[in-house]
């Protein structure tokens, strides 16, 4: 297969349709299969991430920004829940640095040769990434250490890692012992049967994203890689700043785009709408499902537009709560649009309606947000 970010977009979308035509089998699914990751290897898309300097496709934030993003909201419409988990690939690796814009001469040799290392495997088909760092009360409680021959470890309890059981890396933190506040370390599941340290104390039973498989883990002296470049915690702290925001909404917007053309299909063949709130409702789902569209796209300009970061951090904050109220809102229009069925176990619409509500708490949380945007509470 050439290597082209066009070809990768036309393969993926391939492979969308795909799992689209599959839909009634995968709708409230509690898992997904090694197969679907491995066909998502086969169309490219983890080269969308891997630089241009080492085989890959990722040129730059404002040139290589807008194909991954596109790329997750088409997975997305074919299902959401793989999308979700591969909207946290671009996570890790802007918070761990490896895809940041720099000058060599700038950098740590050490950060260099991890960021050599990973996206190498990235692109050799290691496998894909996740995230792991949620942690009850959004407090990182747990605690890393490195023994008398310089390796680490972790202990504590995650509530949630996306993808657990066919990642194979998870970026997780954890508080150094001595210092006072939480590092990014590395997690290699690549062998995850034979790894110690290492329990799944919660399976995923979310009522949306159902096959995502955000298991709940405890890590008890589980090994690890520190991140080389101390302080990377931070960005995910601003993580609704950042460039990443496009590829974490994207899965909203292939829900919502999904949504809008399927209940299209089902007003046509209808011949119409049948009464006055039939037609309300379903110009509001069209609206709703526009501005969607129009915040998704905003994000993404801006990002090529290299927007300051005061500019765009305020801008990304408005398009995760724009862009999550008016997706559930889509939905729920549509659910009124076209009436009971969209709530039957075969059709797809309440599947998509409780994904998008789930996705709402995902970072930036909606929390979170909007205390950004409002400024402190008065006390």
């Amino acid at each position: 297969m050439s290597l082209s970010v066009s070809g990768v977009l036309h393969h993926v979308e391939s492979l969308a349709q795909r799992l689209a035509s599959q839909r009634r089998q995968r709708s409230g699914a509690r898992e997904l299969s090694a197969d679907d990751f491995a066909a998502v290897a086969e169309t490219g898309f983890h080269q969308l991430l891997v630089p241009e300097s080492m085989g890959g496709l990722w040129s730059s934030t404002t040139r290589s920004t807008r194909a991954v993003a596109e790329a997750i909201s088409s997975l997305a419409a074919g299902d959401s829940s793989l999308a979700l988990i591969l909207s946290m690939e671009p996570v890790a690796m802007f918070v761990t640095g490896w895809l940041t814009d720099f000058r060599e001469e700038e950098v740590d040799a050490a950060w260099l040769r991890q960021r050599q290392e990973y996206l190498g495997l990235l692109g050799s088909g290691a496998g894909a990434w996740g995230v792991l760092l949620s942690e009850r009360d959004g407090v990182i409680r747990s605690t890393a250490k490195q023994d008398s021959d310089g390796k680490w470890s972790i202990s504590g309890a995650k509530s949630s890692g996306s993808g657990w059981d066919h990642v194979s890396f998870m970026l997780t933190n954890a508080v150094v012992e001595g210092e006072d506040r939480p590092e990014l370390f590395v997690l290699d599941l690549r062998n995850r049967e034979k790894l110690p340290g290492v329990t799944v104390s919660r399976v995923w039973d979310g009522l949306g994203m159902t096959a995502s498989g955000s298991h709940a883990v405890v890590l008890d002296n589980a090994p690890v890689q520190r991140v080389t470049w101390p302080g990377r915690q931070e960005l995910i702290n601003r993580m609704s700043s950042s460039p990443t925001i496009g590829s974490r909404l994207a899965p909203f917007v292939g829900i919502v785009r999904a949504a809008v053309a399927e209940a299209t299909e089902h007003v046509r063949a209808r011949g119409g709408t049948r009464s006055s709130l039939e037609s309300v409702e379903w110009a509001r789902a069209q609206a709703a499902g526009w501005l969607v569209e129009q915040a998704f796209e905003g994000v993404l300009r801006a990002t090529e537009a290299d927007t300051s970061s005061e500019d765009f951090g305020r801008m990304a904050r408005v398009a995760k709560l724009a862009v999550s109220e008016q997706a559930e809102h889509t939905l729920q229009h549509i659910s009124r649009a076209l009436g009971g069925m969209t709530y039957s176990q075969s059709s797809p619409f309440g599947w998509w309606h409780t994904d998008v509500r789930a996705m709402a708490f995902i970072r930036p949380t909606l929390a979170t947000t909007v205390d950004d945007l409002s400024g402190p509470l008065v006390s």
